[in-house]
């Protein structure tokens, strides 16, 4: 996508590279009016059978309540608040998952974020941005393979790690529209950078099987665990770089797959080029944005608005990695 030239007053001017850096990152903000007009879906989840899953910054980001519930042609629908809600979804406990909460994929309210392109889900493995995987279950079809303490297992495999990870999943509340309630089972999974190093020069981050499932009788056993409420650094976690594919399966509900983006979009063929000297009244620049493995998306999904009539919601393009 090549961004339009902008005129920028000068009499003696020499480019500098980081100013035009920092110009066309402004811009990427600021492009309503050349988003696609397209309704590509971009929400954040894909599903398998009775498998779904989402991408969310974390667990509180889960439990916001990001739409609102109205009616359209008799029927319940939600559509996005605006502005962005900060307020979580009633009954929960910030930043905390719990047995018997609500399952947060099937609730109308919550929405995971915009990381959907193509016919791929992109989670980042970067803290600071979009790295947190939900994973969600129908009770329905996986109740067979129920344990003894209540949970279902969801395996995670990533090629940074020999051994999968194996993630207990908590019963939810039942949970949906008045004539699409049900139950599930739902987790959370970090994805980490398996190349990031401490000051030591060891690795940072290592994958984990994440809470148990109930919380032991032990009392010298502080493991974390879905009766006393499983925050974000007790997540499971499972290491990965970028361009990696995660495979997510739970048995007797499906299997799917996420790729991992874990880097920012490149900034190419800057004009004029950097410590050019140009005289003129006004300074023509341009440059090319380029994320080659998720895309820059825009927000031309369908979305119901305040009438409840169905249309486009253009904000304009954004990088897909959300750093």
């Amino acid at each position: 996508m090549r961004h339009l030239i902008a005129p920028v007053p000068s009499v003696s001017t020499r480019t500098l590279l980081a100013a035009f850096m920092a110009a066309a990152f402004a811009l990427l903000m600021l492009l309503p009016a050349f988003g696609q007009s397209t309704f590509d879906r971009t929400d954040g989840r894909i599903s398998s059978g009775g498998l779904s899953v989402g991408v969310f910054a974390d667990i509180e980001d889960a439990q916001l309540a990001k739409n609102r519930e109205t009616t359209y042609g008799g029927e319940t629908v939600y559509r996005p608040v605006d502005p962005a809600s900060v307020a979580p979804i009633p009954g929960t406990t910030p930043g905390t998952l719990l047995r018997m909460d609500t399952a947060y994929l099937a609730n109308g309210l919550a929405a995971p974020q915009s990381t959907f392109f193509g016919d791929t889900l992109w989670v980042s493995n970067d803290t600071a941005a979009y790295n947190t995987i939900l994973i969600t279950a129908e009770s329905a079809l996986v109740a067979d393979t129920e344990s003894d303490d209540g949970c279902v297992t969801a395996t995670v495999r990533s090629p940074r790690t020999s051994n999968p990870i194996t993630v207990q999943m908590a019963l939810t509340s039942i949970t949906g529209a008045p004539d699409q309630m049900a139950s599930y089972y739902q987790a959370f999974v970090r994805v980490l950078d398996a190349r990031a190093l401490d000051g030591d020069g060891d690795p940072l981050y290592a994958s984990s099987h994440g809470p148990d499932c109930v919380d032991s009788d032990d009392v010298t056993d502080d493991t974390p665990n879905y009766d006393d409420g499983v925050i974000q650094a007790d997540t499971a976690s499972i290491l990965a770089r970028h361009e990696d594919r995660i495979t997510i399966s739970v048995a007797g509900a499906g299997e799917v797959t996420v790729d991992v983006d874990g880097e920012g979009p490149d900034l190419l063929d800057i004009t004029p080029e950097d410590l050019n000297y140009v005289r003129s009244s006004s300074l023509d620049y341009s440059f090319v944005v380029r994320d080659n493995e998720s895309g820059l998306r825009h927000d031309g999904e369908l979305v119901v608005t305040e009438d409840g009539g169905l249309h486009g919601s253009e904000r304009g393009w954004r990088p897909r990695h959300d750093r």
